[in-house]
């Protein structure tokens, strides 16, 4: 690996430290900074060797991963649209291909959640052809014992799941879909946001499948059938659980959502489970009109707020 030039190093630290300062002046200078910091070749390796820096401090490491976000959407690709020179080096890319999906394991949630979105907008550029290991690196995390490691897996696929053509789709589906399921219904397991971006990414592939679908009629049979009942039957049972810490609103909006596309799409296939989903969405329904009135028309209650 190239050595990165520890004077810069030195400047970087200064630099996000005084992104922090409570002092505007101070604020204003390492911003200023910042400009002069973004053109040079090593600056991106640097905000990710700082944000999966243990021995950093927490809100450095946060505000590192922030800035490394912004600087992969402005300087990754010249094809970006909030591209600005100048592009990062062949030589950058590599270190930071190879460091940046080791953050998909931080126990910190804000330092992860950044890692997947760094991790997603290289993957708009780079994947297949410039980085084709992606999908098994993410493939290896969901299927690993790492809880953090698929929760920041499972937001990088979410992403990547809506850029997939018909030339990645008869690959990366029956690759994805069986621990999608997986995660999906190990309710005890993974947390409701996790399970829900499962079903996101599942009620994506189907709507990419059977618009394929539309001209190959046998490719999308081959990719979605061997998971249909299953999956259908498992989006079913969810509706029916009440909400806890295994189920709420929102989870139960994405499966609504991937049934919707399901009874769009494959209406036959989908008829013999019509009776068992109007009943749970009707209540879904009324529950969640008291639930508004209660606590927004009539501000009885806070909003919950679960996180990952």
């Amino acid at each position: 690996m190239v050595e990165v030039d520890a004077g810069l190093r030195h400047a970087l630290i200064e630099t996000v430290a005084g992104l922090m300062s409570p002092d505007q002046a101070q604020r204003k200078q390492a911003e200023e900074q910042v400009k002069a910091l973004e053109v040079t070749d090593d600056f991106g390796v640097l905000l990710c060797e700082m944000a999966l820096d243990n021995s950093c401090n927490l809100a450095g490491r946060q505000l590192a991963a922030v800035l490394l976000k912004q600087y992969i959407d402005t300087h990754w690709s010249q094809d970006a649209e909030k591209f600005r020179a100048p592009e990062t080096t062949p030589v950058a890319k590599n270190m930071i291909r190879q460091m940046l999906p080791l953050g998909l394991k931080e126990s910190i949630s804000k330092v992860r959640n950044n890692v997947a979105f760094s991790l997603s907008a290289i993957a708009q550029s780079d994947w297949p052809e410039q980085w084709p290991e992606l999908f098994d690196i993410l493939m290896q995390a969901i299927r690993g014992s790492d809880e953090f490691a698929v929760q920041g897996a499972v937001r990088v696929l979410k992403e990547l799941s809506r850029d997939l053509t018909d030339a990645h789709i008869p690959t990366v589906a029956p690759a994805i879909l069986p621990d999608i399921y997986r995660i999906f219904c190990e309710s005890e397991r993974y947390t409701v946001r996790t399970r829900s971006r499962a079903v996101e990414i599942f009620t994506t592939l189907t709507s990419t499948i059977c618009t394929i679908g539309e001209e190959n009629k046998s490719l999308q049979k081959m990719l979605l059938n061997p998971f249909l009942s299953t999956f259908s039957e498992a989006l079913v049972s969810a509706l029916a659980v009440p909400d806890s810490h295994t189920s709420d609103t929102g989870l139960k909006t994405e499966v609504v959502k991937a049934l919707t596309v399901l009874i769009k799409n494959v209406p036959k296939q989908m008829s013999q489970w019509m009776p068992q989903i109007l009943p749970p969405v009707w209540s879904t329904l009324t529950s969640s009109a008291e639930k508004y009135v209660r606590e927004v028309v009539n501000e009885g209650g806070a909003e919950d707020e679960c996180v990952d």
